[in-house]
């Protein structure tokens, strides 16, 4: 699920001119929305509008939302090998034979 999440996120708009100064990797709206809800000091760092922290919630939201449905759909296909399993319990066999006697199981030697 954490693939499915991050390809979702990884399609988030770049900033502008916003790099990360660690890794040098361009800045996207979701990313910098919530490193921001983390860390409020981070839009002191980069000074963008309040809607682009919207906007970038906003695709962060819609990207856990498509990941909940998929995790959702793959339980729901799990269930339906289930449905088809045989809900008869097996009766008991005994264990003595056809006159009394026990019965033995047999052994297999290698």
């Amino acid at each position: 699920m954490s693939v499915i999440l991050t390809n979702e996120l990884n399609g988030s708009r770049e900033i502008p001119g916003a790099t990360d100064p660690v890794t040098g990797k361009p800045v996207t709206e979701a990313g910098l929305a919530i490193a921001s809800q983390q860390k409020p000091e981070l839009l002191q760092q980069f000074p963008v509008p309040s809607q682009l922290i919207e906007r970038g919630l906003d695709f962060a939201a819609q990207s856990f939302a498509s990941t909940f449905w998929v995790a959702f759909a793959l339980v729901v296909l799990t269930f339906i090998p289930a449905a088809f399993l045989s809900r008869r319990r097996e009766q008991p066999r005994p264990l003595d034979g056809p006159q009394g006697e026990e019965t033995r199981t047999p052994v297999v030697i290698h």
